[in-house]
């Protein structure tokens, strides 16, 4: 091989290395392309878990709008409402039994 086929293999050998190095670690080489996705699955899973808590509050939404039973429901649960017939009843609450009780 004469001198100058081993500069040409060399330089296409070098040329080469350098090209490798770009698409591996370059700004769209394989570690950002490894990254990227990472960040889009959990975007993903973020997107899905936003979505089921907007179909949840659709819901809720439109039970608040359409439902007088589950209205009240709420009233009774969240805010101790009753009606102006009923009679509340209250009883004490029981403390919680310790180790050394039992």
């Amino acid at each position: 091989m004469s001198q100058k086929q081993k500069i040409i293999v060399w330089i296409s050998l070098v040329s080469l290395i350098i090209l490798l190095g770009f698409s591996i670690f370059g700004n769209q080489g394989f570690i950002t392309y490894l990254h990227k996705r990472s960040t889009l699955k959990k975007l993903e899973e973020k997107n899905q878990a936003l979505t089921h808590k907007n179909e949840e509050s659709a819901e809720m939404l439109e039970r608040l709008t359409s439902d007088p039973a589950y209205i009240e429901s709420l009233s009774r649960e969240k805010y101790g409402l009753v009606r102006p017939d009923e009679i509340v009843v209250r009883t004490p609450a029981t403390p919680a039994k310790s180790e050394e009780n039992k």
